[in-house]
């Protein structure tokens, strides 16, 4: 099974808010936000240093982004970390409780690929407890992300914690850290600073994460397969050093398209079909 059945709750719960708050106009709101990620990521501009940051804050947006991309994005990052489990990246996770922090993962789409790792495991071989963290510039996530944590209830308990930093803005990171963390994920992240004019300071941030993080800690990175995007992420893991590459692939990878009635429903309505496909740049690293 896929993950478009795990989303469709999530998006659901949007689109209830939206109809309230836009009524008739809500489906027009979706499709125009679905355009703007049309405009904003395609034909280069991910790559344009003065181009024009996406503000999430928006309903419309927050469900555009879920209905195209959460699914799809699980569904890449857990073939990932099943690769990075092929190669011993994720032995010893009988434990009391494992810490995980995801960068930029607000969405779910990393939350729900950690879950569904963690499901193929024997209830002997997982953690008890996931406490797992999100750096995000919109807390307005949070909430998606505690409606995942909750559907895990009884199976995998997750304690969800949201800290809200800006890359770009180092007087909201400076403080952060991954020093007791067991797994650091990077899903579809790196791709939408890496170019951004304030590149000093996102240069900074990751190195000071990526530093920051202990011995036989695990570190995984997803994007787009663009030079420039997992160069950048590359250059930075040296400059820091003492990681030793367990997976380092370029890859296209595919989501199961398993559409619930609910999905079908809305690309009935917004006349979309969500992201299946991807030309992928993956790493899986292990600090010495």
């Amino acid at each position: 099974m896929g993950f478009f059945p795990s989303v469709s709750p999530i998006l659901a719960g949007l689109d209830r808010q939206g109809v309230v708050a836009h009524g008739d106009d809500w489906d027009d709101c979706v499709v125009s936000a679905i355009l703007n990620f049309s405009t904003a990521y395609g034909n280069g501009n991910l790559l344009k240093t003065n181009r024009k940051l996406i503000d999430y804050g928006a309903l419309s947006t927050q469900a555009a982004y879920v209905f195209m991309y959460v699914a799809g994005h699980a569904d890449f990052l857990f073939s990932v970390l099943q690769r990075g489990r092929e190669e011993g990246a994720f032995d010893g996770l009988d434990q009391d409780e494992i810490r995980v922090t995801s960068i930029g993962g607000g969405p779910g789409s990393d939350l729900l690929a950690l879950v569904r790792l963690l499901r193929t495991l024997r209830p002997d071989e997982r953690p008890r407890l996931v406490k797992y963290r999100v750096l995000d510039k919109q807390p307005n996530w949070h909430e998606i992300l505690l409606t995942v944590a909750e559907s895990q209830r009884g199976t995998i308990d997750i304690e969800v914690s949201f800290q809200s930093i800006d890359v770009t803005d180092p007087d909201t990171w400076h403080g952060a850290g991954c020093k007791n963390d067991d797994l650091l994920i990077m899903n579809f992240f790196v791709s939408e600073v890496c170019k951004l004019r304030e590149a000093a300071s996102v240069k900074k941030c990751l190195k000071k994460l990526l530093g920051s993080v202990r011995t036989d800690a695990t570190v995984v990175f997803n994007d787009s397969n663009f030079p420039s995007c997992y160069k950048y992420f590359d250059d930075r893991v040296e400059s820091v050093g003492g990681y030793a590459r367990l997976v380092s692939e370029s890859l296209r990878l595919d989501a199961n398209p398993d559409f619930d009635e609910y999905f079908r429903d809305c690309m009935a309505r917004f006349g979309r079909t969500p992201k299946l496909g991807s030309n992928a740049a993956y790493r899986v690293l292990k600090k010495k």
